[in-house]
């Protein structure tokens, strides 16, 4: 059975950093895409899913305005069809996202799976927390970090 389309693809304006949310979750994503849109950073959230859904995104990513290439992807490991080990692993075999920040946003707070993450290529981990403040404060942080100071500290460094 195909995967239902993904609830919400804004229009990217070209300034903004594209963020792809990947999680099963509705009221995840919508709590999620709620703090990144208040911010005061110029993010347009994408969300998807599955991560079927996640893999087919970043396929045809940069093929039009309904799916820009991302400037960082937050990942859930536990969804159903591709988990996100394997959206990782996929993200990560193609040569054009090999450098794309991930982070694991899940609530599987397990040493061993959060090195699995970190070998297949996730460049951070977090754990869902069941306070929905503190987990908002996470998903903010990494949000401005992954799009503005590493952002900005690549381009520095392919500029050089």
């Amino acid at each position: 059975m195909p995967a239902p389309s993904s609830p919400h693809r804004p229009k990217p304006t070209g300034h903004e950093s594209v963020i792809l949310l990947v999680d099963d979750d509705p009221d995840y994503r919508m709590l999620v895409r709620d703090a990144l849109e208040s911010l005061d950073l110029p993010v347009k959230v994408y969300e998807c899913v599955d991560g079927c859904d996640g893999i087919r995104f970043l396929k045809e990513a940069g093929s039009g305005e309904e799916r820009p290439r991302p400037h960082l992807v937050l990942l859930d490991l536990e969804m159903p069809g591709a988990n996100g080990l394997e959206v990782l692993a996929n993200l990560r075999a193609d040569g054009r996202y090999r450098n794309l920040p991930v982070v694991v946003m899940t609530g599987v707070d397990d040493d061993e799976v959060e090195r699995r993450a970190l070998n297949v290529g996730a460049s951070s981990y977090a754990c869902k927390v069941p306070d929905t403040e503190d987990m908002l404060r996470r998903v903010e942080a990494a949000a401005r970090y992954w799009t503005t100071v590493h952002r900005q500290l690549a381009a520095r460094t392919s500029a050089a």
